[in-house]
Formats: C-alpha cells, structure tokens, sequence
C-alpha cells in the first residue's frame, strides 16, 4: 500500500499456500485458516529459518533507518560502499544494518544485520534481481546464521504484481475474509 503497510500472501510451498502477513508501521498481524482470528507477532520474530517478519514484509531500509557512509572498499573486484543503516525507532528488528552497495549501480549486494546489543545476527547475500516496471527487484536472497554458517535460508521471490486493494483489505480483522 505504501512504505509502511504491506500485505503478503503466501502461494507457495503448498503447505503455506494462502497464510497472510499484514505489516501496518511496527504492527505485524498474521492469519492462517487454521487459526480462528489474526495473531500478534513482532518484526524480530522469525517467519521461516533465518528470516525475521521484517526481512519479508518489509525490506524498505529508507523507512526505518538512517544511512551514512561508512566506508568504501573492494568486494569480488568491485568498489562497494558500505552504509550504515541506524534505527529511527525502537521498535525496527535490527538496531543497525551495514548495507553493502555497488559503487556504480548501487545495486545491494550484502547486508548484516545487528541487533541492539551490538551483536552480528546474520547476513543476506542479494543473488539475484529482476527488472519490474523498469526498475530492479530483488528475486533471490541468502540469509545466513552469525553464529551458526551452516544455517542458511534462501528467499526466492517467483513474481510480482502490483495490484490496487482498497483500504479496508488492510485492517487485521479482514484477513479472515481475504480472497
């Protein structure tokens, strides 16, 4: 709907098919047809493996952080700076995010993400992108554990459509509904 309200529907895998995440500011309601009503849930929480809410719903760094330059360097050849991303409220998932961007496209390649104690939670490796509307999407991520490298998570985003819902499809008390 716009930078802080966002409705996510699951089409797949088949035993998620048709759960919804409804993301309103800091507020994250989810609903599944075998739960009688929505729950509550935080953006901390984990929605599959080692990706939060945040990561899913919201991926719009603009909204809820402060970027800076951090520093430049090299990564795979390239000249990449590095952002740093602080929170502009208490409530985001992550108390800062080092972004890391190509120097010349300023595509997103990598991301850590730390939590409010300081401590490295986990990195996102951005694999792919497709173009949407004349501008780049990401299609696939890499998710991986801080402390644990061998637990990974891959998000694969198989499509993207833009469709206007009217206000009322973005109220909690309507996912029951929601078709």
């Amino acid at each position: 709907k716009d930078l802080s309200t966002s409705l996510l529907q699951y089409m797949a895998p088949p035993e998620d098919k048709g759960k919804l995440i409804l993301l309103n500011e800091e507020n994250v309601k989810y609903y599944h047809k075998k739960i009688a009503k929505p729950l509550t849930l935080t953006l901390q929480q984990r929605l599959l493996g080692n990706a939060s809410n945040a990561d899913v719903a919201r991926a719009n760094f603009r909204y809820d952080y402060k970027p800076s330059l951090f520093k430049k360097t090299m990564l795979a050849g390239k000249n990449v700076l590095i952002l740093e991303l602080l929170a502009k409220k208490t409530k985001v998932a992550y108390r800062k995010i080092h972004l890391f961007v190509d120097a010349v496209s300023y595509r997103p390649l990598q991301a850590e993400f730390y939590a409010m104690s300081g401590k490295m939670l986990k990195t996102a490796v951005y694999t792919k992108f497709v173009k949407y509307k004349g501008h780049d999407k990401l299609k696939e991520q890499v998710i991986t554990d801080a402390v644990n490298k061998n637990k990974k998570t891959i998000i694969s985003y198989k499509r993207y459509d833009m469709e206007q819902l009217p206000d009322h499809k973005f109220n909690a008390n309507f996912l029951p509904r929601f078709k």
